[in-house]
């Protein structure tokens, strides 16, 4: 939970700051020993890890928004400066309820680096999940396909809100200009 202090110092979730802010406190949330995140072996040996909040809200059919941050690993180990992403889509399936979900997708290998960071990425998944109240947890693949070619990724949400469902989803990515 967000603290009111820190709510108060918190940038404007459109900005880069903002989305930079959002992606530390995910990262926060999933390496927390006391919540069961992501395991430490996978994002240490990602070749790129992108940190995007969600807006989704659906009954049979579902749609979704969002933005976030891309980091990619460079040959010497260290990671890119933070690039600003943008994420529309829709769903199908059962489904229903609404959720804010933080979401942390993992580029396993090259391919899947060089397919999102094309000019317009087509995301393709299966989505299962349920977020009830302040606490809820999806993992899942995804394949995404660009100009660049295809690769696969590993996502990971913590979501709020009540949403469930079982569903296929499609969305696109791209990369957005930012005011600050």
């Amino acid at each position: 939970m967000i603290e009111k202090k820190e709510q108060d110092d918190r940038p404007d979730r459109t900005t880069l700051p903002g989305m930079i802010w959002n992606a530390s406190h995910i990262l926060d949330q999933a390496l927390d020993p006391k919540c069961k995140g992501i395991p430490r072996q996978l994002l240490e040996g990602c070749k790129g890890v992108a940190f995007i909040s969600v807006v989704e809200a659906g009954f049979i059919f579902s749609g979704h928004a969002g933005t976030g941050v891309l980091l990619a690993r460079r040959q010497d180990g260290s990671w890119s400066p933070p690039s600003a992403l943008g994420l529309a889509g829709v769903g199908f399936g059962a489904l229903f309820g609404a959720a804010i979900k933080d979401v942390i997708i993992l580029l396993v290998d090259d391919e899947a680096i060089n397919s999102f960071t094309a000019m317009n990425t087509i995301k393709l998944g299966g989505e299962v999940g349920v977020a009830v109240g302040p606490v809820g947890r999806e993992m899942s693949g995804d394949y995404n396909i660009s100009g660049k070619g295809a690769g696969q990724a590993l996502s990971y949400t913590f979501s709020k809100g009540l949403f469930a469902g079982v569903g296929l989803e499609g969305a696109i990515l791209r990369g957005r200009a930012t005011d600050k």
